[in-house]
């Protein structure tokens, strides 16, 4: 956590923001699980998808100019049928309108980056949405910048699984590595 002026960071922008984590549990559907289990899972995604998208025009029916981040681990890409038409998303800021949410990871995603590798393809599972209010307000809390944390050290340097995100733990056994996802990040300014 940083500091700024002797206070953590996120005390800023708990206070300016509203925002829900989600960590949506099951990327990928394994072989074994074939028809009705499979559509199950996925209309599990697009469940959790929808209360998502429930809370947020909750808190924006009764307040249009809130500040919303939605981030987490969604298990699915920017431009998936659980996310895109659901949450109503868009990677143009200038092209954001009323009701609409920005996912920058969108356009990270299209230019082949990503925070997760599932058999050697990049996946962009863990995602910000950012409600309008976030994009285009010069005169409060905006979006300046978001991305992928993928230095060196992250990387996995060997094996079969060189390139991917160097993991913790495989097979119960502890890597000495970070994780199985890269971490992301965003960059919120604000004009005193």
């Amino acid at each position: 956590m940083g500091i700024v002026k002797n206070k953590p960071i996120y005390e800023y922008v708990r206070c300016e923001t509203k925002h829900c984590v989600n960590n949506f549990k099951l990327l990928k559907v394994p072989k074994v699980l074939v028809g009705k289990q499979k559509c199950q899972i996925c209309k599990n995604v697009m469940q959790n998808v929808k209360v998502n998208k429930k809370i947020i025009d909750s808190i924006l029916q009764s307040n249009p100019k809130a500040n919303i981040i939605s981030m987490g681990d969604f298990n699915d890409n920017p431009s998936d049928k659980s996310i895109k038409p659901i949450l109503n998303t868009t990677f143009k800021k200038s092209k954001i309108k009323e009701g609409q949410l920005f996912n920058p990871m969108e356009e990270l995603y299209r230019k082949g980056y990503g925070s997760y590798r599932y058999r050697g393809k990049w996946d962009m599972i863990d995602q910000f949405f950012l409600s309008k209010n976030l994009v285009d307000n010069k005169n409060g809390l905006f979006f300046l910048k978001a991305s992928v944390f993928n230095k060196k050290y992250l990387i996995n340097p060997s094996g079969k699984y060189e390139g991917y995100p160097f993991k913790s733990f495989a097979g119960g056994k502890f890597l000495n590595g970070y994780s199985d996802h890269f971490p992301i990040y965003l960059y919120l300014a604000k004009e005193y």
